[in-house]
């Protein structure tokens, strides 16, 4: 396992002063409870059992509801076809087309999953989700409901109690933050790689070799190759969100929807 410890040099990073970039567009986006982006600039906001797919302009396209369910906890659109959907009380994973309409629905429980609080769409066919009962993360294949790979127990990895707040992941990759001792990457089988050591990050996100990380109301970026620290260029206030696609970071900060690229 490698350890990544994270220090910061630079005085404007110290100081928290650096020069805010302007957005290229920003949307109304109130009473919210989650929302994520796909390839197309899609924008999927959830509130309460209701979800809503607005275009790149923030035109509502298509909408959804099962009141049944109860609420949705987390939504992942890494395949816009086929858009997952985690309602956490029912321990159901739920999968829609890209019209919203409903596909498949997993029952967790029955896979002898009993408490999962966390879960994040790998590509096409497979998911992670965290288990709170077992400390440990599972690899589920959509197609057939089966389990694939699983982690050791997390508390014996880190050394103390945890209570995970986000799980991200991509293809080769798994990411657990884990406040009390950092952000856990994990590869495609569920074996530890290492830990970036920033505690207390409020929320995060991946893309390409850089992760993203909210704290001290700035969105700071590690390249995980090089392990180095990128200036930080925007503001966001505690409670904010954000995620990245399509090259751009959308910032969600008291019902404001604000799109940055990351290219200029």
């Amino acid at each position: 396992m490698i350890r990544l410890g994270l220090y910061i040099f630079s005085a404007l990073l110290v100081s928290g002063i650096f020069q805010q970039r302007e957005p290229e567009n920003t949307f109304s986006l109130k009473n919210t409870d989650y929302f994520t982006i796909d390839q197309f600039r899609n924008i999927y906001q959830v509130r309460f059992d209701q979800l809503k797919k607005l275009d790149k302009d923030g035109q509502t396209v298509f909408e959804y509801s099962n009141p049944l369910l109860g609420s949705i906890h987390s939504l992942s659109a890494l395949d816009p076809l086929k858009l997952l959907l985690f309602y956490k009380d029912q321990a159901q994973i739920t999968t829609l087309d890209n019209r919203l309409n409903e596909s498949t629905a997993i029952k967790l429980i029955d896979m002898g999953l009993n408490d999962v609080q966390l879960v994040s769409q790998s590509d096409q066919d497979n998911v992670w989700v965290y288990d709170q009962a077992t400390d440990r993360l599972y690899r589920i294949n959509l197609n057939n409901a089966s389990l694939s790979n699983k982690s050791l127990n997390i508390t014996q990895l880190t050394g103390l109690e945890n209570k995970p707040l986000q799980l991200e992941s991509t293809y080769e990759r798994v990411f657990l933050n884990v406040p009390e001792k950092g952000i856990l990457v994990f590869d495609a089988t569920g074996s530890l790689l290492q830990t970036v050591a920033t505690k207390g990050v409020e929320h995060f996100a991946v893309s390409n070799e850089n992760l993203y990380y909210l704290k001290n109301d700035t969105i700071q970026a590690l390249n995980l190759k090089k392990n180095l620290m990128l200036k930080p260029k925007w503001k966001a206030d505690k409670g904010a969100s954000f995620t990245i696609a399509a090259g751009r970071l959308y910032i969600l900060d008291q019902g404001k929807l604000s799109v940055f690229s990351l290219n200029s």
